[in-house]
């Protein structure tokens, strides 16, 4: 082949490049706007015209659709189905409809999806328009505590359909990222998607061109889903990342996503700090510093992930010892710094007007707070039971000047809580609470851990939301139980939740989306939900028929050890799956293991179980001798000699 010939072949491959990213371009603005639209004010006309324009689409390209439908898409138009039957026995009435109309225009985007996607690698092309969906929408909210030049655009646009986007503050101040979506969990369920479509597609791509348009969108949804900063939605993107590095069955390809993550985190870790010193207060004009963050810590990826990642992952590529060492060490690292970060606090200053609340764990008891340092202080120092956290008030101990303070902390007090103020500002050194009961010191300036980290990290051991939605969970089974079959209709959880609850609050959802199904649809609902699932990773893997049977099984015993409440859930299944998983690879079945135990529960007494890992790693494969009529003794004789141990000691 001739030099010219070859240069236009290259020419021509290029163009059909462009041609192919301006369409997924276009198609993730559309169905950007499309999300948008439906919103409160305009859901049911954006319902009712996806429907019609996906029925148009349906029927242009009856052909293409056809060869597409396989049992997963048919299984969740049953989903569907089961749904909108639901609303004509909801006793949530009308209101079934308007939530039903939510779900179908969900399914009319991925008809609408499946029809526009080219030939080739339809799939690939639909994980690319979520991907740029979820980097969009990052974009605009992180333009929000910014310039608002681009989010004042898209707000001016959609404006002309819907008043719902009128009043975006964009920020929770000193806390978080709100978000365009206005509530951050939903935006960082969209944003964690994106960062993990990001990565697959970062990992794939057959051009570096194509690689690095991807890695941009990484970028974007990994800051705005740092900046957003929801602990569940963080704790189920930590384990996924493990799942993700554990299925992977390449070593190569494996120690490239390894390493594009830990880039990626530590790029974004830092311009989230960057963003939360500067930004994270109600806007009042043009503030550069996220876009900036934004460009450069995308530019910077980009640069990093060509050239150290691909060293650093060309070293470890031949290297299995290399991987496991890196993994570990990776592992023992973040659980160090999150160790480190909860402990290391020092001296932290007050603005004038400014506040700083902070969280202790003392035991009942009256108590005299000492606090050092410069400056007019006043503190409110309230304490939280376990009923209080749940209904989101607490008892006030003491309101006033913090020199003298004293407080009494009541029996059954989980946490109390420390409100610092200073109207005119102070530096406060150091503060000190001392009493019969015990002493401690409150921590003040986190030393690793950015403000708006250690803001949303405060009474963590007696989190509020997460006590609360465990009432959520316990109220959505009650109302399960009043139709296990087919449950009470759409909207079920929200309507009926007041007929069950012990004492009044409100929430739309249940917060579990198995409970929400179990209460809306009942047992056949999920069922078609976990046969969603299941055929789906049937389908992915449909090769390996064992694969497919075990995957199948583990739901199924995930979800019943859920439902069952028995001793730690699908947690239980989670561990036995992984050791499963990694039998042969013994450090980083016990490296894994001792990540996934802390992912879990935190620092929870379970984490103790994290020093099993050291003996494990001396089993060599082999049975030992037989000893299981000793441990059938020995498990009840040695619980009932620590029994009268107690009895003699207390």
């Amino acid at each position: 082949m001739s030099g010219k010939n070859l240069r236009g072949q290259k020419k021509s491959e290029r163009n059909r490049l462009d041609s192919k990213a301006v369409l997924v371009l276009l198609a993730a603005v559309l169905y950007f706007l499309a999300v948008c639209l439906t919103s409160a004010t305009t859901g049911k006309m954006a319902g009712m015209a996806l429907s019609v324009l996906s029925l148009a689409l349906v029927f242009l390209f009856f052909s293409r659709l056809r060869d597409r439908i396989g049992v997963p898409l048919l299984l969740l138009a049953a989903v569907v189905l089961m749904d909108g039957i639901s609303t004509f026995y909801a006793v949530s009435g009308k209101f079934a409809l308007y939530e039903f109309l939510k779900v179908l225009s969900a399914f009319c985007l991925t008809l609408l999806l499946l029809a526009a996607a080219p030939e080739g690698e339809p799939g690939r092309w639909i994980a690319s328009v979520l991907e740029g969906f979820g980097a969009l929408a990052g974009v605009v909210s992180i333009d929000l505590l910014s310039t608002r030049w681009l989010s004042g655009s898209v707000v001016w646009v959609l404006g002309q359909f819907t008043p719902d986007y009128a009043a975006l503050d964009g920020v929770e101040a000193g806390v978080r990222m709100t978000s365009l979506f206005v509530n951050p969990n939903v935006f960082a369920g969209v944003a964690g998607l994106g960062v993990l479509l990001s990565l697959g597609l970062a990992r794939s791509s057959g051009t570096v061109g194509e690689r690095r348009v991807h890695l941009v969108c990484l970028y974007v949804n990994a800051l705005s889903f740092l900046l957003a900063f929801s602990m569940g939605a963080s704790g189920a993107i930590a384990l996924a990342f493990l799942v993700y590095l554990v299925l992977e069955q390449r070593q190569a390809r494996r120690v490239r996503l390894l390493v594009l993550m830990v880039e990626t985190l530590v790029l974004t870790a830092i311009s989230a700090a960057a963003v939360s010193v500067t930004s994270f207060q109600a806007w009042e004009g043009v503030q550069p510093v996220p876009l900036l963050c934004t460009v450069l810590g995308a530019a910077a990826l980009c640069a990093v992930a060509d050239t150290l990642g691909v060293r650093l992952a060309a070293r470890l590529d031949g290297s299995a010892k290399g991987t496991v060492l890196l993994t570990g060490g990776l592992l023992a690292a973040l659980a160090a710094f999150v160790l480190l970060a909860f402990n290391w606090t020092g001296p932290e200053t007050l603005s004038a007007g400014g506040a700083l609340r902070r969280a202790a764990y003392p035991e009942p008891g009256t108590y005299s707070l000492e606090v050092q340092g410069d400056g007019a202080v006043f503190v409110n120092i309230e304490s939280q039971n376990q009923q209080q956290t749940m209904m989101h008030t607490s008892t006030v101990l003491y309101d006033g000047p913090a020199e003298g303070a004293a407080f009494t902390v009541p029996d059954g007090s989980l946490v109390v809580y420390f409100n610092f103020s200073a109207p005119d500002g102070a530096h406060l050194e150091t503060a000190a609470y001392s009493g019969q009961a015990g002493s401690g010191e409150v921590p003040l300036g986190y030393k690793l851990l950015p403000g708006f980290m250690a803001n949303r990290l405060q009474g963590l051991f007696a989190n509020e939301n997460a006590i609360q939605r465990l009432v959520f969970f316990s109220d959505g089974m009650k109302i399960f139980r009043r139709s296990p079959v087919v449950g009470l209709g759409l909207g079920a959880f929200e309507n009926g939740v007041k007929s069950v609850q012990s004492f009044y609050y409100e929430t739309k959802y249940a917060h579990n989306h198995y409970i929400q199904t179990l209460a809306e649809t009942g047992l056949v609902g999920l069922a078609l939900f976990l046969g969603l699932l299941v055929v789906g990773q049937y389908q992915k893997q449909r090769e390996k028929l064992n694969s497919g049977l075990t995957f199948a099984v583990a739901v199924a015993c995930m979800a019943a050890a859920e439902l069952l409440n028995t001793d730690y859930g699908a947690a239980g299944i989670i561990f036995i799956l992984l050791f499963y998983a990694l039998y042969e690879r013994t450090v980083l079945k016990q490296a894994a293991f001792v990540g996934m135990n802390f992912l879990l529960y935190g620092f929870s007494v379970q984490i103790y179980a994290g020093f099993a890992a050291l003996p494990m790693l001396l089993y060599n494969g082999k049975r030992g001798p037989s000893m299981k009529y000793f441990f059938y003794l020995f498990y009840p004789l040695h619980l009932l000699g620590i029994y009268f141990l107690c009895k003699i000691m207390y």
